[in-house]
């Protein structure tokens, strides 16, 4: 009689027959086996997604979109848009600059609508606890008097300041300079120079860059630039308070800038590209 799995002629013991029953008990063994090596990867495969999100989640903070205000129509601040760009770059914190009226940026960053504005003078910030002006200057503002009379380039800062002055409306570094002078301000630059030739006043001061662009993009008989700065002023950016962290980062980066002299880079670069003549010196 003949049993199944009994050791035949030809046969090896590695060759004997497997019962329906052994068959059946392999299949469990290799179920059960991939069962416990699913379960002993799940708590790897868990530990790994728990990586990738806080990784994502340290990008997407760092990569954090702010709202940054500057001024409509302004080449100074197209400069100090690029300079502070890199700055975000090398801190890792993306901007994105909304074109507006610079009396109503300031108010907005410090409401708490606005994340920062692009530029403002040293002080901004001591009467408005929301407020927090870095630091490290990123742009220079140069003052430029402008002119329409006979013998204007001539004359002397103290004539000068006998006479009728008018500025672009809102900014600071403008009334800072024209403080105690007669003053008129106008909402735009072409109002500015309209007045000026229709001796309105005698004076237009406007930060160097912004001036002759206007004045190039639209010419007005017999105005003359005084050939020296009226004044010139270091510029920062201002942040909303909450964003404490951000500002150190960029602090770092524009220290680190500053050494290797960019912004000054890219200011005469600015010049260089608006075909801008430098003030003779005093």
């Amino acid at each position: 009689m003949n049993i199944v799995g009994a050791d035949e002629p030809g046969f090896a013991a590695s060759d004997r027959l497997a019962s329906p029953r052994s068959r059946a008990y392999d299949v469990y063994q290799k179920r059960l086996l991939k069962q416990l090596k699913t379960r002993a990867r799940r708590p790897i495969l868990a530990c790994a997604l728990g990586l990738l999100a806080i990784v994502h989640l340290s990008n997407g903070a760092a990569q954090e979109l702010l709202q940054i205000g500057r001024a409509i129509d302004s080449p100074l601040s197209d400069i100090a848009e690029r300079v502070i760009t890199e700055a975000g770059r090398r801190a890792g914190i993306a901007m994105q600059f909304q074109r507006m009226p610079l009396t109503r940026s300031i108010g907005l960053v410090s409401d708490g609508e606005l994340d920062g504005d692009l530029m403002r003078i040293d002080g901004i910030d001591r009467n408005d606890p929301n407020l927090l002006r870095l630091s490290v200057s990123h742009v220079t503002a140069e003052v430029a008097a402008y002119g329409h009379s006979a013998g204007f380039e001539g004359r002397g800062r103290d004539d000068l300041r006998l006479m009728r002055f008018g500025i672009p409306k809102g900014v600071a570094v403008l009334r800072k300079y024209t403080e105690g002078l007669q003053v008129t301000e106008t909402q735009t630059n072409a109002t500015l120079f309209d007045m000026l030739s229709a001796g309105r006043f005698d004076v237009v001061l406007m930060t160097h860059v912004d001036a002759e662009v206007a004045l190039r993009e639209r010419p007005v008989p017999g105005v003359v630039r005084w050939p020296h700065a009226w004044a010139s002023e270091p510029l920062y950016f201002v942040l909303h308070r909450r964003h404490a962290e951000v500002g150190a980062r960029l602090e770092r980066a524009l220290r680190e800038m500053q050494r290797e002299g960019l912004p000054r880079k890219y200011y005469v670069e600015g010049l260089k590209h608006y075909d801008i003549k430098p003030f003779a010196p005093l």
